[in-house]
């Protein structure tokens, strides 16, 4: 088994729970929604380029069914549990209705943002063809055709998200941490202790930014091409690369660090899930006014909890509680 690196599942973890507060009645709040806005999202793509290690596949199928098996499955499988939990948690949901709004989001009835798994999944491909092992076969000429179709097919599904503005912004990010992942190890190798430190330098240098650009409203792929390019490309920076120190310092704290670093490796599923047990909460309330609003999130958080029992236990679909002793896949 190859073994994980624990602090970069423990700062996804810590990642994929901003992400989900952002969609709570915290993002309406001006000044949190700007924080968390402005680097979530690339943060998850800055850390799959921090992770790109094209030498470990001989040939670009290799590393292409790597990624199908990787993002794929699990994006499949999720769907399906996506739309069975659309059809059994909301009241007057018809199964063909969760089934559409699980694959196809903006056909109608929306249920998940998955747009971050395709365009992953088109950059993770696209950014790959550029190294040498790419070109010794015909397949990389197949696979960037396949890309280029696939990247319109998605564009008439989800306008709302695929745009190339998304896909640019995706690969710029992607392609900063690739850099830091092949340049900057030292930057990242700090001890312990000055890992939190360095955190909070970053945090206080993105605050400054965000306060003196006005606490602006961002939009992942329309920020960086559009409106104000430079404030974003640095608060995104310097968020991205706060959440790594701080999940260093996380990662020297067992039980924080089992409980992040499972999340983190959870984090597809929990991207999927919550969504559709929040509209489901949303649904519970309206059915059920008397239902105060702390015992509604409380059953949210239940619901949550039991979906990530059910895909990383019975059904296998993602990773089980990491094992005592270290994190691995």
């Amino acid at each position: 088994m190859d073994k994980r690196v624990s602090w970069i599942d423990v700062a996804k973890g810590v990642a994929i729970l901003l992400v989900c507060a952002g969609h709570t009645k915290l993002a309406q709040m001006g000044i949190l929604n700007s924080w968390i806005n402005s680097f979530h999202m690339a943060f998850f793509f800055f850390i799959a380029g921090y992770c790109f290690k094209p030498e470990r596949y001989k040939t670009y199928g290799d590393y292409a069914l790597r990624k199908i098996k990787a993002l794929g499955y699990p994006y499949v499988m999720l769907c399906l549990v996506v739309a069975a939990l659309g059809f059994l948690l909301m009241p007057g949901r018809s199964l063909s209705q969760a089934a559409t709004s699980a694959f196809l989001p903006y056909a109608g009835c929306h249920v998940i943002g998955f747009w971050f798994v395709r365009v992953l999944f088109l950059v993770e491909l696209a950014y790959a063809i550029r190294k040498s092992f790419a070109f010794q076969n015909i397949l990389a000429v197949v696979s960037l055709a396949a890309i280029v179709l696939a990247g319109f097919g998605f564009r008439f599904v989800e306008p709302e998200c695929i745009r190339p503005t998304t896909v640019l912004s995706a690969l710029f990010f992607y392609h900063c941490g690739a850099l830091l992942g092949r340049h900057g190890q030292r930057f990242v190798m700090l001890r312990t202790g000055w890992c939190a430190p360095v955190a909070v330098v970053f945090v206080v240098l993105q605050v400054g930014v965000l306060w003196f650009a006005g606490w602006p409203e961002f939009s992942f792929g329309d920020s960086l091409m559009q409106g104000r390019p430079l404030v974003f490309v640095a608060a995104a920076i310097a968020g991205t690369l706060s959440l790594l120190f701080l999940s260093k310092s996380l990662d020297a704290i067992p039980v924080v660090r089992t409980a992040f670093a499972y999340l983190g490796r959870n984090s597809l599923c929990l991207l999927a899930v919550h969504p559709i047990c929040g509209q489901a909460r949303a649904s519970w309330v309206a059915t059920c006014p008397q239902m105060g609003t702390v015992l509604s999130y409380v059953l949210e958080v239940v619901a949550i909890s039991f979906c990530l029992w059910l895909l990383s236990g019975p059904l296998k679909i993602m990773a089980k509680w990491p094992e005592r002793g270290g994190v691995r896949c």
